[in-house]
């Protein structure tokens, strides 16, 4: 109650570098300033302006799943580090971004040629990453820069659509197609817990 939204136009034409659509937006949580635009064939913008001036990366990132685009993460303490998942088909299913945008390399390696759906971080004080794939769950080990598979045995084989971290419950919680919500531990008890059923 209250509380009023304004919406601005952006003047800003993404097509003009052989993108057709916007497949994803992401905003800094430190920065708001500070914005991330992924276009279906994987180009990437920036802006510190909050959206009034947008540039273009000198890299590309992933190209977009024709239907559920791209995902985008931030860090939760550093406005220029920001991660981009994608079709991995023809390069890197993830990259990431150290200076807000302008420069990107692929992130880890291990992760298969697959799509990725989705992107999460552990915590607000943690930079350990997971992704949703078309391959299953994975995690990003900071230590070794490798991903890993967190299935386990137990996790259904089946596309992961979505990825979330729940910190209050020490849980990394994944949707799968058809196959439930599937928990992933990060407590730490010196035995990792594969994805368990929720």
């Amino acid at each position: 109650p209250g509380r009023a939204f304004e919406l601005t136009a952006s003047s800003q034409d993404f097509t003009v570098m052989g993108g057709d659509y916007l497949t994803a937006v992401g905003i800094a949580p430190t920065d708001h300033q500070q914005r991330i635009a992924v276009v279906n064939n994987g180009r990437i913008w920036y802006t510190t302006d909050g959206g009034s001036q947008w540039s273009a990366s000198f890299d590309d990132g992933p190209s977009a799943h024709y239907f559920y685009g791209t995902a985008i993460v931030h860090s939760s303490t550093d406005p220029d580090r920001a991660w981009i998942g994608g079709s991995g088909y023809a390069g890197y299913p993830v990259w990431r971004t150290d200076d807000g945008g302008v420069n990107l390399d692929g992130a880890g390696t291990g992760l298969p040629s697959t799509l990725v759906y989705g992107l999460a971080l552990e915590s607000p004080s943690s930079e350990v990453l997971y992704a949703a794939t078309e391959a299953g769950p994975y995690r990003l080990d900071p230590g070794t820069d490798a991903w890993e598979y967190i299935g386990g045995s137990t996790a259904p084989l089946t596309t992961y659509w979505c990825v979330e971290a729940v910190p209050a419950a020490q849980v990394v919680r994944f949707g799968t197609y058809g196959r439930g919500i599937w928990d992933y531990s990060t407590a730490v008890t010196g035995v990792e817990s594969p994805v368990a059923a929720a």
